[in-house]
């Protein structure tokens, strides 16, 4: 678990005389579980004793569960900003390239045609997404192949800070790239399965380029497109859209606008509830 607090200067606990100063929090990157506070898990905090519910108190409404919700009992989440028009819509930086096969929206990479809507918003640097490709990957690949669902992968940058190099974005923009090259799923795979430690500088671009041509993805327009930079301008947009959804953690999944908990089981049973819904 993390804790992170995107005001500058220290971060004062309820409590006597309680501070946790950034050099502390940048200190402790390397040691100690994950609180998720404003709905991402960036440097790791050795907890002090006893302080976890004064953390918690400290934020109300901003701590987040890494698994929110269920089949049972689901949130729905609403776009804040209502907007209409265009695969860009108002109120968005609209980015100058978009990849192959996206959403109306322009916000994700749809895979499979099936009739319920399945929306995954992971961040390649997330280390719960990872676990979430790795043990859910193979059922929503199934889920797609017996055309029961449209699955939408929204690759956001939430962790950039966690990165020196701004990995998020770079590695979701090479995704972009794999979905230009009809090899979306496979690269996402792959990326989790070498994705790097928050703290560093994450994987280089001749790194991602190299997991291109292991999965298949023709090298030399593969590598031109991850150096170039052409999908640099998409992550920013596909996280102020999920933002504006109400999405304020990775991974979340969405099954017909309703968040899940993210595991194969949960996502597999509501799939099933929507189709015998009459």
């Amino acid at each position: 678990m993390t804790v992170h607090d995107d005001r500058p200067g220290p971060v004062w606990l309820p409590g006597p005389g309680v501070q946790l100063l950034e050099r502390e929090i940048d200190r402790a990157r390397q040691m100690g579980p994950v609180i998720v506070v404003c709905g991402q898990h960036l440097d790791q905090l050795s907890p002090l004793p006893g302080q976890l519910p004064q953390l918690i108190a400290a934020y109300p409404g901003r701590h987040s569960d890494p698994h929110p919700g269920s089949p049972a009992t689901s949130r729905r989440l609403t776009n804040r900003y209502p907007v209409t028009g265009g695969i860009f819509p108002g109120r968005y930086q609209h980015p100058g390239h978009i990849p192959a096969g996206v959403t109306a929206e322009g916000d994700g990479v749809v895979v499979g045609h099936g009739p319920v809507r399945v929306d995954v918003f992971i961040d390649f640097l997330c280390p719960f997404c990872r676990r979430f490709e790795l043990s859910s990957g193979p059922a929503l690949a199934g889920l797609v192949a017996d055309g029961l669902v449209s699955l939408a992968y929204h690759p956001m940058n939430f962790l950039d800070e966690a990165s020196t190099t701004n990995y998020s974005t770079r590695a979701a923009a090479a995704s972009g790239c794999a979905a230009d090259g009809g090899r979306f799923v496979q690269y996402t795979h792959a990326l989790f399965a070498s994705q790097p430690p928050e703290g560093g500088p994450g994987l280089s671009d001749a790194e991602l380029a190299g997991i291109g041509r292991a999965v298949g993805l023709d090298g030399a327009a593969f590598t031109r497109c991850v150096s170039d930079g052409r999908y640099l301008d998409w992550p920013p947009y596909v996280t102020a859209r999920a933002t504006a959804l109400g999405v304020d953690t990775t991974p979340t999944v969405l099954v017909e606008g309703a968040a899940v908990r993210p595991d194969a089981r949960a996502i597999t049973a509501a799939v099933a509830a929507v189709h015998r819904a009459p």
